[in-house]
């Protein structure tokens, strides 16, 4: 029987024919990982990026006429094709038909803009006088 020792030499001497070094230690280890990558050993599975959160939009806004933060809600009937804003607390209200495209800020905007329109035909009729 051969010594463990003998063994070693042996091993050596076989690698060392083969023109291959023998290496220990971390070098021995890269190597063996290497070595069994190239062996087709399986990767691991990465999991896939969790995916982003679609922002929201608001349903609820400020109100033009009162000036309260947070007061003006907006009813989306798409079955009959109407988009309701409507304020709690001044009780102001405004109504549009709506697409199925159509969204609260889209009806919120469409308010503004009458406003807007509203007080400049106003400004226009009170001036010429």
């Amino acid at each position: 029987m051969c010594q463990k020792g003998e063994e070693e030499d042996r091993v050596v001497r076989n690698v060392a024919e083969r023109g291959e070094e023998v290496r220990g230690g971390e070098q021995g280890v890269k190597e063996r990982r290497e070595y069994e990558r190239r062996m087709g050993k399986r990767k691991k599975a990465s999991k896939p990026p969790p995916k982003a959160k679609r922002p929201t939009l608001e349903k609820v806004f400020d109100c033009p006429f009162c000036g309260h933060e947070q007061c003006v809600e907006c009813d989306m009937k798409r079955a009959k094709g109407i988009g309701k804003v409507e304020c709690r607390l001044c009780k102001e209200v405004y109504e549009k038909k709506i697409s199925h495209l159509d969204d609260a800020i889209d009806v919120y905007s469409d308010w503004v803009d009458a406003i807007v329109e509203a007080n400049k035909s106003d400004g226009k009729g009170d001036g010429s006088d």
